[in-house]
């Protein structure tokens, strides 16, 4: 599969179709042509990112959206220790630090942290444990709201968590697949005089 960058402000790709790829000649190992383009071999983690900006910045538009709204919840009602805003704020936190270990991690040694893998689901396990103290909003839910009571702003902060935890798993996943790839010597980048970005992933 050949996929090349299109002419947008965003680096947003394209699979190549029959026809184009029928143009694709390769003068060596870190040459392709594709038209009258040439494009050069460059396996760079530049290149590695930029494959999946769309990603990182839809990701990123969301997570500013949850922690503007995270924020304004716990400073409006004065949550943050009543209804376990603080460890909102950590859990969030967390993640914003560990996805930064992670990339620093690829960019420098092209690994994968064991940190990583041992915190990836920390904050759905706090909402677990932290559930169990809350017998007033396990009954709540036990009995579609008709018994016991239903703290909304727990509920929220738990939401904000979850939500952080699922982003970091989506794109930490997507990461993963492609360091692999990369690895295998199945996914590679070339890049053109132009800025263009072709990626070119074998399936073999």
């Amino acid at each position: 599969m050949v996929l090349i960058q299109q002419f947008t402000k965003l680096p947003v790709f394209r699979q190549l179709s029959h026809k184009e790829l029928k143009k694709v000649k390769e003068e060596n190992e870190n040459e392709l042509i594709v038209g009258d383009r040439k494009f050069i071999k460059q396996n760079s983690f530049k290149n590695f990112l930029k494959f999946r900006t769309k990603v990182l910045i839809s990701v990123s538009f969301v997570l500013l959206f949850v922690s503007y709204s995270m924020l304004n919840l716990n400073f409006v009602t004065n949550s943050w220790i009543k209804n376990n805003g603080f460890f909102t704020l950590f859990f969030c936190c967390l993640y914003i630090w560990l996805f930064w270990f992670y990339l620093k991690n690829l960019y420098q040694k092209r690994t994968k942290p064991k940190i990583i893998n041992y915190l990836m689901f920390s904050g759905v396990i706090y909402i677990s444990f932290s559930s169990l103290f809350q017998y007033d909003l396990i009954q709540g839910f036990l009995s579609a709201g008709r018994e016991g009571s239903i703290n909304q702003l727990i509920l929220y902060n738990y939401f904000y968590v979850f939500l952080f935890n699922m982003a970091f798993y989506f794109i930490t996943d997507i990461f993963d697949i492609d360091l692999a790839k990369f690895k295998a010597k199945k996914l590679n980048y070339y890049t053109s005089t132009d800025n263009l970005l072709l990626v070119v992933e074998n399936e073999n």
